[in-house]
């Protein structure tokens, strides 16, 4: 908790103001330092930063339990430094001026932490956490942030990001940083320590050496340790995933689901005293939408194979945003920048309550949709006559978010159409009524200009999520679907024909609608 540490002294507060030097500054300050750091400056200095609040402070929670653990494994292992900085868009001159500030003038925070120990030639500054918050870019979608706390002087703030961590090769790399960084913002849990980490990922090993790292299969043990439900795709081998699924779609998946997941490829070896079988790990949490991207469109219509079925929201993703342990926070990665040959894992994790993938509800439904979508081949609507000649010439779009049940009604309350009308009461009273699962998938159906350019819908599908997969795929799955105009219920599953049975209830909801947001 050394975020919510009271300083010890005084604040400094440092003018960063023309002609200021970040550069300068880090070279006298903190010798040198690593990369992410000067990352950290030149994220602050983008968004309009004016000035640094350096606060020196004692250690607590997890930075304690890492200096503990240290000092017990490694004999000559030292705590040299550890400080909190602050990033600000207002001009501060004292800490009294922190007692009104606009807390949305915080840019966010750093801990920056001095490890020296002689026997691992260790002798240096690293970011042990920091938040700041992502770019306002409009492209620039996070559905992982969350608010996280911290202290400034005697005021206490907050940030919205995901944690980022910077290894020190002592009891941390880059598989320890980004667990925690995945795993702290999933439980919400800002002081999980390294230690729980590494206790987790070598129970039952004869040898612990932390700083070297982790295997895949230690890295599976502390998410299954931490309770964290989450699907593991290998790539490479005889047997490639990779030949039918991209790493990019179940990357994306991860995140579309507000989880987040950890991508781990290998590095080529071709360059001087690089190991062999070098693995790196790195975060992702974000991702970019253009929504002037021409492929999608061009691959059905240009270049499109007649097995193309539907086209998934991640074809209007051009980056991920990621954070890279050795780089820095908040990166953005092309999602084609990684070849598909050095990928190795995709560790995807699953919101609570939920028993599968969404990228499995997405081919799911892709399976459903007709025979629902058909339920209303009477419907004279023109947004369903619309979606129905999409999914002919295979132009249906299909995105896949989880909701609860909760969450699936406040969302059908708060909709309003293009003709301004929103759902009867009735309606939404039965709808809550039918509705069993907790926890379901629900995947948006829409095409082309109405859901890149503008980011609305002409209905959904939803399915239970909070069972297991079944050996063989039945429409025992499926929800609710809602459609302009109409509600597709299930009747029963199996009819006198072996197929399953639908009902209609009315839908005030006669055109398009906003997809929901995250």
């Amino acid at each position: 908790m050394s975020r919510l540490a009271p300083p010890v002294g005084a604040l400094e507060f440092v003018k960063l103001d023309r002609p200021f030097s970040n550069f300068k500054f880090l070279d006298s300050r903190y010798g040198s330092p690593p990369f992410p750091l000067r990352r950290l400056f030149s994220q602050a200095r983008s968004r309009q930063c004016h000035v640094l609040v350096v606060e020196k402070i004692e250690p607590m929670a997890a930075v304690l339990d890492e200096v503990q653990e240290l000092q017990t494994t490694i004999a000559d292992y030292e705590l040299h430094g550890l400080q909190r900085l602050s990033f600000w868009k207002v001009n501060l001159e004292k800490e009294a001026d922190l007692d009104a500030v606009d807390p949305s003038a915080c840019i966010g925070y750093a801990i920056l932490k001095y490890d020296v120990c002689p026997s691992r030639t260790t002798d240096a500054w690293h970011v042990f956490e920091s938040v700041i918050r992502k770019h306002d870019h409009k492209h620039n979608y996070a559905p992982c942030d969350t608010a996280v706390s911290f202290r400034v002087g005697a005021r206490q703030f907050s940030a919205s990001g995901v944690l980022y961590g910077q290894q020190n090769g002592l009891n941390k790399a880059c598989a320890q940083v980004g667990l925690r960084s995945i795993c702290a913002n999933f439980l919400q849990d800002y002081d999980l320590t390294y230690r729980r980490i590494n206790d987790l990922a070598f129970a039952g090993s004869a040898t612990r050496d932390p700083g070297r790292g982790l295997t895949t299969a230690q890295t599976a043990q502390v998410l299954d340790g931490l309770g964290i439900k989450h699907t593991r795709l290998s790539y490479g081998g005889a047997d490639d995933i990779g030949k039918f699924f991209p790493y990019q779609r179940a990357v994306y998946s991860g995140i579309e689901s507000g989880c987040g997941s950890l991508l781990v490829f290998s590095l080529p070896e071709n360059r001087p005293g690089r190991e062999k079988n070098l693995m790196h790990m790195i975060a992702c949490f974000g991702h970019t939408f253009n929504e002037d991207t021409w492929a999608p469109t061009a691959e059905v219509d240009y270049f499109g194979a007649d097995s193309i079925r539907y086209t998934p929201s991640d074809a209007w993703m051009s980056s991920f945003l990621i954070h890279d342990d050795n780089f820095g926070p908040n990166l953005c990665m092309p999602k084609a920048f990684l070849k598909a040959e050095l990928v190795r894992h995709a560790f995807v994790l699953l919101p609570h309550g939920f028993a599968y993938d969404g990228f499995v509800a997405e081919m799911i439904a892709a399976n459903f949709f007709y025979s629902i979508v058909g339920h209303l081949a009477d419907s004279k609507n023109e947004w369903y006559l619309r979606l129905v000649e999409a999914a002919r010439v295979r132009k249906l779009i299909l995105r896949v978010v989880p909701v609860t049940k909760a969450a699936y009604l406040a969302h059908l309350q708060k909709m309003d159409d293009w003709d301004h009308h929103t759902e009867r009461k009735d309606a939404l009273v039965e709808i809550d009524r039918v509705i069993q699962p907790g926890f379901m998938w629900m995947i948006e159906v829409s095409f082309p200009d109405l859901f890149p350019t503008n980011k609305r819908k002409v209905g959904e599908v939803l399915l239970d999520a909070s069972q297991p997969l079944p050996a063989e795929l039945t429409f025992d799955m499926f929800v609710i679907a809602r459609f302009p105009g109409a509600y597709v219920l299930p009747e029963r599953m199996e009819g006198g024909n072996g197929g399953p049975q639908f009902l209609s209830v009315p839908s005030d909801l006669i055109s398009h609608t906003e997809v929901l947001s995250r």
